[in-house]
């Protein structure tokens, strides 16, 4: 699969005080594993002290530091990851979440623009929140005073890489 990024239609989450957020629930009609890719455009921000200000697909919170640097929140810490992957400011950032349901943990990969493949990021994450036996909860948020987008969300139900 490409970069999941088009370009043409996205939906911003405006930064403010209290903060733009959404938070929606997709039927996982049984699933065990599932992957959903999207594309954020995220500002470069003091990682949040509460992990549900961050972005979260199916258990897995994430955001960029005030680098750059692509962050996962890890409950079993209780603290956020920070990886070695920078993403260029003002770029989209392609992420690939993977959700093990019996497992309770989730995989994250980023797509790397050049060779077509989704380079792993984090393996294992557990799930941080509600974890739903029957839906997919998915949340989106204005990071502090600046604004977040979010482009072309895709869901497999099989490996797609």
């Amino acid at each position: 699969p490409g970069a999941a990024y088009d370009g043409t239609k996205f939906v911003t989450f405006k930064g403010q005080v209290p903060r733009s957020y959404t938070i929606s629930f997709i039927q996982r009609n049984g699933l065990a594993d599932w992957w959903i890719s999207t594309a954020f455009k995220f500002p470069r921000v003091r990682l949040p002290t509460d992990y549900n200000e961050a972005c979260n697909i199916g258990g897995c919170f994430f955001a960029l530091d005030e680098n750059g640097f692509f962050c996962v929140y890890d409950p079993s810490i209780g603290n956020w990851r920070v990886s070695s992957t920078q993403i260029a400011e003002g770029a989209w950032c392609n992420v690939m979440i993977r959700r093990n349901h019996a497992g309770k943990y989730c995989d994250v990969r980023i797509y790397n623009g050049g060779t077509s493949a989704w380079d792993p990021v984090y393996s294992n994450i557990p799930v941080a929140g509600p974890d739903l036996a029957d839906f997919i909860r998915i949340g989106f948020s204005g990071a502090m005073e600046h604004d977040v987008s979010v482009d072309l969300m895709i869901g497999y139900h099989l490996q797609p890489y």
